[in-house]
């Protein structure tokens, strides 16, 4: 996305992904369709059919069902230079999917006692994090997984974060200091709304980027190394990496954009957790069939069931550009295909991405492509429907 400044921005990655009012109207209107394709090339028919009238280059999808991985995919390039084709074990950029992950490591501590979802971040922070005009107001961790904090992403979107070819070196602790301290570099009035934290919910990105490193503090370890050692080993996630520098670059899906014309199109972030995780298909359903089994994949367990159960509860409500999002911990539930689903969808300079499941019939989908700001709705529902069948 280009400011006003022409500047490059991150992209806030709302939960009604690719909603661009005007453009994509009609689209949105096909999404609350209902799809009831009968077969596997009734699906692929809608996916092509899609991905025809987007101008998409390539995408990756599954569709599990309880433990199962029921069907994997893809369509399309993944680099359309090399006519390389992307795969289901293809490596993309997940952006805003990236914050489930996030959301399973700090539920991960709060089952261990380590911290209350209503306790003030600032007892876990070694700088302080308080709205300006409201100081005696505390933000709790509630408060940041279910984007009632009153933290903005407003005066953060104007900087150009983007590290193209290598993963930014600046440590997560100091991005976030120099955005939220009142002494830090970029401290702004602006990083905040105007209402008190718990008013209301408003989306923002960088504040999962603080439990990322709340998470960090708390378990006194890099949230990439906790995430390796927690959550993507027991998991056997070998494709999936916060850093760019674990794989070769042959592997990734190049992202697609307009505003990404560099020679090495691939980027990092300083605050990475938010929206850096590149993974597979293939590799990121089997954290999406650990959600579904409650915490449990296999013999592995990640959460306690009840602690599952705690990020569903509904904790506020949002509404954007018709579109409804209820939060629970970080993840969302929103209406796809007549269907109520809970998970996360996001989008990023040149890919935009999908995963969510119905807990009422366990049936699950994700999405992962190289374009952005697509609408990946009707695509979703023709799977989870295939699912449905299944």
């Amino acid at each position: 996305m280009i400011n006003h400044n022409g500047v490059l921005i991150r992209l806030a990655g709302w939960p009604a992904v690719g909603v661009l009012a005007a453009g994509l109207l009609a689209c949105e209107l096909a999404s609350q369709q209902v799809i009831d394709p009968s077969s596997q090339q009734a699906v692929l028919q809608v996916l092509r059919s899609e991905m025809q009238r987007q101008t998409m280059d390539g995408l990756s999808f599954c569709v599990v069902k309880n433990d199962r991985l029921l069907w994997s995919g893809a369509l399309g390039e993944a680099d359309r230079q090399a006519n390389t084709p992307a795969t289901p074990a293809t490596r993309f950029l997940a952006a805003s999917v990236s914050k489930t992950i996030v959301a399973v490591a700090a539920m991960q501590l709060w089952e261990q006692g380590r911290f209350k979802l209503d306790d003030d971040i600032n007892q876990y922070l070694p700088f302080p994090v308080l709205n300006p005009r409201f100081p005696d107001e505390k933000i709790t961790f509630r408060m940041l997984m279910a984007h009632t904090s009153s933290i903005s992403d407003d005066d953060y979107d104007t900087f150009n974060l983007y590290c193209f070819g290598f993963d930014c070196p600046t440590p997560l602790g100091e991005h976030l200091g120099n955005f939220f301290s009142p002494n830090g570099a970029h401290f702004s009035d602006k990083s905040f709304y105007t209402y008190p934290p718990g008013a209301k919910a408003a989306y923002f990105t960088n504040g999962i980027a603080l439990l990322a490193y709340l998470v960090e503090r708390i378990a006194q370890q890099p949230f990439d190394a906790y995430c390796q050692a927690r959550i993507f080993q027991p998991l056997g996630m070998s494709q999936t990496s916060w850093r760019l520098a674990d794989f070769p670059l042959k592997t990734l899906a190049i992202p697609y954009s307009p505003t990404v014309t560099r020679g090495n199109p691939h980027y990092t972030f300083p605050d990475y957790p938010d929206g850096g995780l590149r993974t597979s298909a293939e590799d990121l359903s089997r954290f999406l069939r650990m959600l579904i089994g409650e915490g449990r994949l296999g013999d592995v367990q990640i959460l306690e069931s009840a602690t599952l159960r705690q990020m569903q509860i509904r904790q506020s409500t949002e509404t954007q550009a018709g579109q409804t999002a209820d939060y629970g911990l970080v993840l969302y539930y929103r209406t796809i295909n007549g269907q109520e689903v809970f998970g996360h969808d996001g989008d990023e300079q040149g890919v935009t991405s999908l995963l969510f499941y119905n807990p009422a019939t366990n049936v699950g989908v994700i999405i992962l492509s190289n374009n952005m700001q697509r609408r990946l709705d009707l695509m979703a529902g023709a799977l989870l429907n295939y699912g449905e069948k299944q």
